[in-house]
């Protein structure tokens, strides 16, 4: 018989590998980039934490949170010593078990960095990894001599059973769980189910720098940077599973297709919660599919609704399904705090949506509810995706015009990424395009960029191909900016001039929306500054180079590098 151990969650970093190491070659490069942008609540962790502390009791639980830590990285001369300082300074007992949050695919590289230096600093501990990535990699990750259990699926019930086995001595044998002794199985069981979500504690916010959090996320869509004062934001899950079987979403693989709920009175007790104790106005439902059942969705609106919170205002930032709106549901959202919605549409093409994506959205539809949304005053950005296989450039092209014509107020447009655990994975891998389980893939921001070719279109293709679009769809033939909503555009351009002060396309869009406004003064000012920047800056001198042809009105500007 053991004691009871202590536990220590690690939360990692999701940055790319790449841009970590770059971010200490490099020192010019804002801490902020690796630290807001990435910053997102560790709900599974805290989930994991108040469970093992209600159904398990170890001795200690502890938090090692590279993702805050990250705001000191300017201190550190190298990741390993920046991974090892936090852990020595940081903890104050020593841990038996190191529970980590494997979840990114982006995490990868620096997990294994981590759990080498963790191992060395605490010979005995040890590690157990969960999350999506890990559940889709166990075999490779298990292949790791610093990694000893992979928990595949819903962690909760595993992560309590191994804590109890631990104590009492006994042979891990748990279902979900696996070692090197038993990951030859032909197929991975994953952990069980939890059907009655009410019966996991509130996430342990106690665990973590709750208001680094609660302050420094950085979630809001790249529109409508409204607020002039502080916002005080949390995320929270009220179900999971999804039905749809989206080729490109592995999100199945830890939480399954049947949609579970938590009661409507149980997440309205946790909203008081985090609204009492931590001043929360702003609420992010992280949900897969939160609107999957429309009859329990009305109802939890309407008691948010009662709770009168001042400032209230409710983000649905994985995207809102086309399927499940209606005018109801969407005055119902809007009522209730919703100024903006982002909709997940990922395709502008019927045959991609039908036969490839099997995402079968309504495009007609989706016009529809944009039209509907703008009627009521609120922001929509939508997703989209370019580059599944199987697409062709003309496929693509399709879903670009549709787009454009959405009316939208901003796209995120993204390159089709093979995530572990997808079907998508699945045909690229059949394709010869990737390797199965190749990890070297998430070295890079995969993420961001192709980085293999196909057989009909190579990465460098792909990558203009989304990038132009995205100079398109938000820029060039931003809607705002052609329909005389030039209040907006400015906004638009404005947000992104902030975060990337380079960027001359922002730039002489702002300039062409003071034109059309008939202010020649602040017009002829941008465009000074444009010249400047134009001068000083590398990656403004290769935009203005690559796309002048688009930018007539920058005629004269004579580039200095």
């Amino acid at each position: 018989m053991r004691r009871k151990p202590n536990i220590l969650f690690i939360n990692l970093m999701s940055t790319p590998y790449n841009e970590l190491i770059s971010r200490f070659e490099n020192r010019s490069i804002s801490v902020e980039k690796f630290w807001d942008e990435n910053l997102s609540m560790p709900s599974g962790l805290m989930y994991l934490s108040s469970y093992i502390k209600k159904y398990s009791s170890p001795d200690r639980v502890g938090f090692l949170d590279y993702n805050i830590k990250a705001k000191n990285l300017n201190d550190y001369n190298n990741l390993e010593e920046f991974i090892l300082h936090n852990a020595r300074n940081s903890i104050d007992f020593k841990p038996d078990i190191l529970a980590v949050s494997l979840n990114m695919s982006t995490s990868h590289h620096f997990y294994l960095v981590a759990v080498k230096i963790l191992k060395a600093l605490w010979p005995d501990v040890i590690t157990v990894a969960g999350g999506n990535h890990a559940t889709n990699y166990a075999r490779i990750l298990l292949l790791d001599e610093n990694t000893d259990y992979i928990i595949r699926g819903e962690g909760e019930i595993p992560l309590a059973e191994f804590i109890k086995l631990y104590s009492e001595g006994k042979e891990i044998n748990i279902k979900g769980v696996y070692s090197k002794n038993n990951i030859s199985v032909d197929e991975l069981d994953t952990a069980e189910f939890i059907d009655d979500l009410d019966i996991i504690p509130f996430p342990d916010w106690d665990i973590i720098e709750m208001e680094s959090y609660i302050t420094g996320i950085n979630r809001i869509p790249a529109v409508g940077e409204h607020h002039k004062k502080q916002r005080r934001m949390a995320g929270i899950i009220t179900t999971r599973g999804c039905p749809f079987r989206c080729t490109f979403c592995s999100s199945h693989t830890v939480h399954g297709r049947k949609v579970r709920y938590r009661s409507v009175q149980n997440i309205i007790d946790e909203i008081k919660i985090l609204h009492q104790k931590y001043g929360v106005t702003d609420y992010f439902l992280e949900d897969d599919l939160c609107t999957a059942n429309k009859e329990r969705a009305m109802s939890l609106l309407s008691e948010l609704q009662k709770l009168n919170i001042k400032d209230f205002e409710l983000h649905i930032p994985n995207g809102l399904s086309i399927k499940t709106l209606d005018e109801e549901l969407m005055d119902k959202l809007v009522e209730t705090g919703l100024n903006i919605a982002t909709l997940a549409i990922e395709s502008g093409s019927e045959y991609v949506q039908k036969h490839i994506i099997k995402k079968q959205v309504d495009l007609n539809k989706a016009k529809d509810i944009v039209k509907y949304l703008r009627k009521k005053k609120i922001i929509v950005s939508a997703f989209f995706i370019l580059g599944f296989p199987g697409e062709t450039r003309e496929q693509m092209a399709e879903s670009v015009e549709y787009a454009k014509e959405l009316d939208a107020d901003w796209y995120h447009i993204f390159v089709a990424t093979p995530l572990a655990g997808s079907e998508m994975y699945k045909e690229f891998v059949e394709m010869g395009a990737i390797k199965e389980l190749d990890v070297d893939v998430w070295t890079r921001a995969f993420y961001k960029e192709r980085l293999f070719d196909i057989p009909y279109i190579t990465a460098d293709e792909l990558n203009d191909i989304a990038y132009r679009a995205n100079l398109e769809c938000n820029f060039f033939s931003n809607p705002n900016m052609l329909n005389g909503r030039y209040e907006m555009a400015i906004t638009l351009f404005e947000r992104i001039i902030k975060k990337y002060h380079f960027h001359i396309i922002a730039w002489y869009c702002l300039m062409h929306c003071y034109i059309n406004l008939n202010n020649q003064d602040k017009a002829d000012i941008i465009r000074d500054e444009i010249a400047k920047i134009i001068s000083n800056d590398e990656r403004a001198a290769s935009m203005y180079k690559k796309y002048s042809d688009r930018m007539p009105g920058l005629n004269g500007i004579v580039l200095n590098k």
